[in-house]
């Protein structure tokens, strides 16, 4: 990381080919995102069947441990993902505010994207809601942070900051 901070990424032409696959990698993540929503549905009703099941479709609601085993899995992997992307995120030139609200923005909403699932399922259909306005958070956040990143790790020695 001491080489994000300084101005070594401009120098060490393979870090910033390391950091740049791995936004491109990022990328794909956020890419596929989407279809994996999509299947859920992007609509209150389509989202309340896939979480409370529909005796008219003939789909059963999600189980407690299919709801388990899928918060399990998130919980370790986008706390890795976003603690990686957020830390780079913090030696870039951005703006405090940025950083601040990308890092609130994406953590928050991916817990609450997670919390949706469980209290969709088990409190009240009206999560629903919740659920679309966290993905969407969620997915606005990580567009904002590779975007920065990007554009950060692209600068060559001598180009103007990104203002502090």
């Amino acid at each position: 990381m001491r080489f994000f901070i300084s101005p070594d990424i401009r120098k060490n032409q393979l870090l910033r080919q390391v950091v740049l696959w791995s936004l491109v990698y990022a990328f794909v993540f956020w890419v596929s995102d989407w279809p994996f929503y999509a299947k859920i549905g992007f609509s209150y009703p389509a989202i309340v069947e896939y979480y409370r099941g529909s005796e008219a479709a003939f789909r059963a609601p999600k189980s407690f441990f299919g709801l388990l085993e899928e918060t399990h899995f998130h919980a370790f992997a986008m706390m890795v993902f976003l603690m990686t992307l957020n830390h780079l995120l913090l030696f870039t030139g951005a703006p405090r505010w940025v950083k601040a609200g990308a890092i609130h923005v994406s953590f928050g909403s991916a817990l609450a994207d997670m919390a949706s699932g469980w209290l969709i399922r088990f409190v009240h259909p009206g999560f629903a809601l919740l659920k679309m306005g966290s993905f969407l958070a969620l997915q606005g956040s990580l567009l904002v942070i590779l975007v920065v990143l990007w554009v950060y790790a692209w600068r060559v020695e001598g180009d103007r900051e990104i203002g502090r």
